[in-house]
């Protein structure tokens, strides 16, 4: 059996100030895996995702949760 699995991605950045300091990051997914038998194993996988990023020196705190 062989699997074959297609893929797209969008993704976000926007900064909130000049400096970079803040940035939010927001991510869409989209997948479908085929089997090359009878389809039982064919199935779409959608996933949701979001960062807020606050970096400053060497310093970065990240929150980040998805769906």
């Amino acid at each position: 059996m062989a699997w074959g699995q297609h893929q797209v991605d969008l993704t976000w950045d926007q900064y909130f100030d000049a400096a970079k300091t803040w940035r939010c990051k927001t991510a869409l997914r989209v997948r479908k895996v085929e089997d090359n038998g009878s389809g039982y194993n064919d199935f779409w996988m959608y996933k949701a995702s979001q960062r807020l990023v606050y970096a400053r020196g060497l310093w970065k705190l990240t929150v980040a949760g998805s769906y």
